[in-house]
């Protein structure tokens, strides 16, 4: 009768607690996610032409080679989450927690040892998930790490302007893009330094006699600097900074401030 009794007891206070178990178990559930590199335009299968169609725009040049995509998923209700790709692929297919707030984050690395200034690429989306759905995102990629370029204007007159580029500050190989190798100004005066979206090197030239310009290189092995602002003979250009995701330069001159747009060429005041 005792036994009976205790049974009887423990299967009402499991009936009684199962609602509670119901209520508070997760309603569950996968979203499955498409990240379309977009290779859709060119037969070359080349993972240059697949990156490249992760950007806003094809204004610019191509990125470097890449070496590997990852892509990370983080929520305030879940783990982390990381996916590594092939770069070979085309989509990257990710079986996902379903839940709102899902952010992709999506890293290229670029091939060791190229000559970009560019050492990885990253883009982001937030998006929320239901369970059993299908979701397909177009991720825009933009320059997110870089080597370290160092401007060295020789305003004594001791050494030679230069800037220098290292992949670290612990890496001992370093290059450098002197005064002898620019074309476009007489007076080489590098006073500041920023990336475009594909890594691209900006360089504030604080030169006068109309040097003062904003130069672009490509990278240090293939100089070949690009005039993006137009000589005023004004004031030389002391601070840059690029809006990478607006493609605008913004850039500073003693007296005044100024904006260009990169892809229509305008240089209007701010």
């Amino acid at each position: 009768m005792k036994n009976m009794r205790t049974s009887l007891l423990a299967f009402l206070l499991i009936i009684a607690i199962s609602p509670i178990f119901l209520t508070c178990a997760p309603s569950g559930g996968d979203a499955t996610v498409n990240i379309n590199l977009g290779f859709t335009h060119d037969a070359s299968n080349s993972v240059i032409d697949k990156i490249l169609n992760f950007f806003a725009t094809r204004a610019y040049a191509q990125p470097a080679p890449i070496g590997s995509i990852t892509v990370r998923v983080t929520a305030s209700d879940m783990p982390t989450m990381d996916f590594v790709f092939d770069p070979g692929l085309t989509t990257l297919t990710l079986l996902v927690p379903s839940g709102s707030a899902r952010t992709f984050a999506v890293i290229a690395g670029v091939v060791s040892g190229e000559s970009s200034a560019a050492l990885s690429f990253r883009g982001t989306a937030t998006v929320d998930l239901a369970a059993g759905e299908t979701v397909n995102l177009s991720i825009s990629m933009i320059a997110d790490k870089t080597k370290l370029i160092i401007p060295n204007p020789d305003t004594d007159f001791q050494d030679v302007s230069k800037i220098v580029q290292m992949d670290s500050l612990s890496s001992p190989n370093w290059k450098e893009i002197t005064d002898s190798d620019v074309v476009n100004v007489f007076t080489f005066y590098p006073w500041d330094i920023d990336f475009d979206a594909q890594g691209r090197i900006y360089v504030a030239n604080n030169g006068s006699g109309g040097d003062d310009l904003v130069l672009r290189f490509d990278n240090f092995d293939v100089p070949n600097e690009t005039v993006i602002t137009q000589a005023e003979d004004i004031s030389g250009i002391i601070a840059i900074a690029i809006d990478r995701k607006n493609n605008y330069l913004y850039y500073s001159r003693v007296d005044s401030l100024r904006r260009t747009n990169l892809l229509t060429a305008t240089f209007p005041d701010l």
